[in-house]
């Protein structure tokens, strides 16, 4: 209705600072904010931060959806490609869309906008919370976030003070978001890969949906919520010790890569799949080259969502579901 698009929020203040950050002017190069900026920013990611957090708090661990469903994988502060995203796929608003946005997580890191990339999602989710669904990466995580970039950019952009009560305001959204989604009935939709039979041991969804809210420790709080953001597929081509070790457990087995979270097998992945009743997973959590990879018998989807990745030459996808149909669909990024 008319009213959405008049009515002033704090997710419209938002959008008009991310428009003025993206455009090039007389004063400011394109993707540069003025320091007369930031203080007002960061008043308004607060206050959208907490508006937020009590929408997506109201969320079930995992999200119900139906088809048709755009899935976006990794954005890592690529803020360029997202713009690219929204031109192709949503144009002005999600809401004019038929259909609904799911992002698989990892919004910050390595890329120089984090928080551009954030506060865009969360001001699109304050407007359109049934369109637009985001879950939780491995770096929606405190600690993963201090090692990498996230924590350091919010303190260069805003001083330390005021970095850190951007950045806390951020994280406390981050410890409620869903941890996976399931569209149609049929596809699971996270970010790492399928828990082993040990931290799920009984239905998929009702366990998860018992994860407890908010969950700001989740490596020690949860082995269920760890593995769904950790967990990698295991394939020969990727690995170059390329055989599954003798102590794997229903086809389970530590990822030595990362050296948390474990690897799990196709035989894992379809015995998985008959127990939930599930057809197929899509998940994030690895750069693959095209953008998106298909695995294991074509049962599982890789999608990757920000091209040139650390200085790399990959290019950027997403996964239309549309009633049974997965559709890959490469962005042009240029």
């Amino acid at each position: 209705s008319e009213e959405i698009f008049d009515r002033r929020t704090v997710a419209t203040d938002i959008q008009d600072l991310l428009r003025f950050f993206e455009k090039r002017d007389q004063t400011k190069d394109a993707l540069v904010w003025t320091p007369s900026t930031f203080i007002n920013l960061a008043k308004n990611v607060i206050s959208l931060c907490k508006e937020v957090r009590e929408i997506i708090r109201r969320e079930p661990r995992c999200l119900k959806i139906s088809s048709p469903c755009y899935v976006l994988g990794d954005i890592h502060g690529n803020y360029q490609d997202l713009v690219c995203f929204e031109k192709s796929l949503w144009r002005a608003t999600p809401l004019l869309s038929p259909a609904s946005f799911l992002f698989l997580g990892d919004y910050v890191d390595r890329g120089v906008h984090g928080l551009e990339v954030i506060i865009y999602l969360l001001a699109a989710k304050f407007q359109c919370p049934k369109k637009v669904l985001l879950l939780r990466g491995n770096h929606e995580i405190r600690k993963v976030q201090q090692m990498f970039s996230f924590y350091k950019e919010c303190l260069g952009k805003f001083g330390d003070t005021l970095g850190k009560e951007v950045w806390d305001a951020i994280n406390t959204v981050f410890d409620v978001l869903p941890l996976a989604a399931v569209i149609d009935d049929k596809i699971l939709c996270l970010h790492g890969g399928i828990p082993s039979p040990t931290a799920c041991p009984g239905d998929f969804v009702s366990t998860v949906n018992d994860i407890i809210v908010p969950l700001s420790e989740p490596e020690s709080e949860s082995s269920l919520a760890w593995e769904i953001m950790w967990n990698d597929p295991f394939s020969i081509d990727t690995n170059t010790a390329a055989q599954i070790p003798s102590g794997a457990i229903g086809g389970f087995f530590p990822n030595t890569r990362r050296s948390t979270g474990n690897y799990f097998t196709g035989e894992a992945l379809m015995a998985f799949l008959e127990k939930n009743n599930f057809t197929h997973v899509i998940r994030a959590h690895e750069v693959v080259q095209v953008g998106f990879k298909v695995q294991l018998s074509g049962r599982l989807l890789t999608v990757f969502s920000s091209s040139h990745y650390c200085g790399g030459t990959n290019e950027a996808a997403t996964v239309l579901v549309d009633s049974a149909k997965l559709r890959l669909i490469r962005l042009d990024t240029t």
